[in-house]
């Protein structure tokens, strides 16, 4: 049976309308409008309202998603958490793309999960931080109270895991201080050793040295953190840069 040109056009309308409409209007339904931002707006209600906006699928109080709010004198902490979906929940990029905007009109720069103003004597001017896995989408804001930086606020910053441009200085000398003065015993007998090439970690100790090299007994492989069977240790002499003491 043939059909004609107009028999076939209204079929692949109505293909489209029953295939393609639907996801027009759940992708359309996801996207959240625009919300206006300048240097006064508040960076824990910006994303309250995103997510209301892009969350009216689900319910904000369903359990397992409880959202932390605290507001002190100096400073207003936030956790939320919504599910990312296909075509159901706002993209996580719209949020960031809002929140580098607050920060750019605040006359900021965003670095990391920090908005900076490195003319400031404390730079931080608020935190947003990303988290979650591949099902949600997690994010904690921690923002002074307008024209306020106070120590709470510092030290809240601080629990979060936010150091200055000093003390990171500082912690990574200590740490390099600590390998220096780990990786001196390298040369002694019978020191545990490690050698990285991940996946693959491969431990040994140490037999004999002269300057440049060691001799390892080679006594385990792991794979991805994973100890694995049927290894024959062996001896091998390698250069003290490839491995690290590792007790």
């Amino acid at each position: 049976m043939k059909l004609s040109l107009a028999t076939a056009s209204r079929c692949n309308e109505r293909l489209f309308a029953f295939l393609c409409l639907p996801l027009l209007v759940a992708s359309c339904a996801s996207t959240p409008p625009s919300i206006p931002v300048d240097e006064s707006t508040s960076v824990v209600g910006y994303v309250r309202e995103f997510r209301k906006l892009s969350a009216s699928f689900i319910d904000l109080d369903a359990p397992g998603r409880p959202t932390r709010y605290r507001q002190f004198d100096s400073y207003t902490y936030l956790w939320m958490s919504w599910p990312i979906a296909p075509l159901r929940s706002a993209k996580p990029i719209m949020l960031r793309h809002g929140l580098r905007q607050i920060c750019n009109a605040r006359g900021g720069t965003w670095i990391g999960t920090y908005c900076i103003n490195s003319s400031k004597e404390f730079p931080v001017l608020f935190m947003a931080k990303e988290g979650g896995d591949a099902g949600d989408f997690t994010i904690e804001v921690i923002e002074p109270a307008p024209g306020m930086v106070s120590e709470e606020y510092r030290l809240r910053l601080a629990q979060a895991g936010y150091q200055t441009p000093v003390e990171s200085a500082r912690r990574l000398a200590e740490t390099q201080r600590q390998f220096a003065e780990k990786q001196a015993r390298i040369g002694e007998r019978g020191t545990k050793v490690c050698r990285d090439a991940p996946p693959v970690k491969l431990v040994g100790f140490v037999e004999d040295a002269n300057q440049d090299k060691i001799k390892v007994l080679v006594s385990a492989r792991y794979v991805a953190g994973m100890l694995t069977g049927g290894f024959s240790q062996y001896l091998t002499w390698e250069p003290k840069q490839s491995w690290r003491v590792c007790e």
